[in-house]
């Protein structure tokens, strides 16, 4: 067996229900990889070494009963710092929260406690969940590059084998930009699927809860258990019970793969966009059918998603303004002050947009199976760099990595990040792809052929 730490999830909680891993031993192992190379990753906020440590006791006692709590049993796994953890400081990276710890855990940790999971520690975010920036927490890659953001902590600490996975947001991108960056797979869910109970409000309408993991088979298991039964969406309807993991390794013969002709192929890098033709000739090798699509009126979505996110946010900060406006970064109080004064009208016609945008991609379903794109138009920025020159285009990095993934959020479709490649840097590049709601098995199924195809498993960050 590889050392503990570099095991995935699927593997190590074979190791522990076959008796031949401990939960203590890999709780362990992950604790000495996280002294190794934390200083310079700076992936957490918070590491609960005593609770883990305990924890792990408790899990091994269990399985050596053969008291298994569900298919997590014994597995540590980082979550981001705005989402609940008993016991546990929950900082949402901001000074007013600094001392805040919960009381009882969100619903997706507590789900994952009842599956057996434990809580290595908190990963970092930016400030509230806000940007694509995530200081001070650095790319496993390259230590002079961003991680990505807002949920780069998770992604850099799946990343650097400080832990097999985690759990990450994403309002704009926040958990796939990340991952893209950093070499791993990110899966944001269906709008409604994952409760977002006991997490920092952010854009509430755009967020979502997801999986990050080193592999898509990891990421279907959390899913499996992050995913509420029944849970509802009023314009979705309801989701099904359903196991992920099941057909995931499925014939993709068939699969009618859409390729936008429009917007997410504009102003990219021209690595990336040789790493996504490369995946989807890979998934043609395997008898998928290419489709030219049209996606209108994806050109407003930026817009759309502003009025909204900044709104929404503006509301929740409002009182935390006023009374501690000092609290705040510069960036994200004039952000949200910003959308303290946008027009409720405005706000209503993003919404009206947002229902139109979603019956555009109904429409575009009803020809492909999946979408296939960039998940980010280039790879991980220095620290400190604010644009990126496209054809002598100048764009700021705040707008750069949200282009391709924000409409998702919009229209509340699953989609998922995979590693496609290697730019001339040796950093990660992604691909995205894109289901209809509560079309998370397709994507997966996609995603896990992929992966297969590239055999992305023997590459891995420099850091040592």
């Amino acid at each position: 067996m590889r050392p503990f730490h570099e095991l995935s999830i699927n593997e190590a909680e074979k190791g522990i229900r076959e008796g031949e891993l401990s939960p203590t031993d890999l709780a362990k192992s992950l604790l000495r990889r996280i002294d190794e190379v934390e200083p310079r990753v700076k992936a957490f906020v918070t590491i609960d070494k005593e609770g883990v440590l305990e924890s792990a006791e408790i899990a091994e006692r269990e399985a050596k009963e053969g008291k298994f709590r569900g298919p997590l049993h014994g597995i540590p796994l980082g979550v981001k710092d705005v989402i609940n953890t008993e016991g546990i400081r929950t900082t949402s990276g901001s000074p007013l929260r600094r001392n805040f710890v919960p009381s009882r855990d969100a619903d997706a940790v507590w789900r994952l406690k009842q599956a057996g999971a434990l809580v290595i520690g908190k990963t970092v975010t930016h400030e509230w969940a806000f940007e694509v920036f995530c200081p001070p927490t650095r790319n496993p890659w390259d230590l002079s590059r961003i991680p990505g953001g807002s949920s780069g902590g998770s992604a850099a600490a799946v990343a650097a084998e400080e832990c097999p996975g985690a759990i990450g947001t994403d309002g704009g991108g926040s958990l796939r930009i990340p991952a893209s960056l950093c070499g791993i797979v990110g899966l944001k869910p269906t709008f409604g699927l994952v409760s977002e109970a006991g997490t920092t409000p952010g854009g509430w309408s755009l967020s979502h809860m997801g999986p990050m993991t080193r592999t898509v088979r990891d990421a279907a298991l959390l899913l499996n258990v992050v995913a509420g039964e029944g849970m509802r969406h009023l314009e979705f309807g309801s989701s099904r019970p359903t196991d992920y993991t099941k057909g995931i390794g499925g014939s993709i013969e068939g699969m009618r793969v859409g390729i936008p002709s429009n917007h997410f192929f504009e102003m990219l890098d021209g690595r990336v966009a040789e790493c996504v033709k490369s995946a989807l000739e890979f998934m043609l090798e395997k008898g998928a059918k290419r489709k030219e699509i049209s996606v209108r009126h994806v050109e407003y979505c930026h817009p759309a998603l502003l009025a909204i996110g900044l709104t929404e946010p503006a509301d929740y900060h409002e009182a935390g303004i006023r009374a501690h406006p000092e609290s705040y970064g510069l960036d994200v109080r004039t952000e949200f002050q910003i959308g303290a004064l946008i027009p409720g009208k405005y706000y209503v016609k993003a919404q009206r947009f947002r229902t139109l945008f979603r019956m555009e991609l109904e429409r575009v379903f009803e020809s492909v199976d999946v979408l296939l794109t960039p998940t980010v138009p280039a790879s991980a920025s220095r620290i400190g760099q604010k644009f990126f020159n496209f054809g002598g285009v100048k764009e700021g990095v705040s707008d750069t990595f949200p282009r391709y993934c924000l409409p998702f959020n919009l229209s509340g479709n699953p989609a998922i990040t995979v590693p496609c490649g290697l730019d001339e840097d040796n950093l990660p590049i992604g691909v995205q792809i894109v289901g209809r709601a509560f079309g998370e098995e397709m994507i997966l199924r996609a995603a896990q052929s992929l992966e297969q195809s590239i055999g992305w498993s023997k590459h891995r960050p420099p850091i040592r």
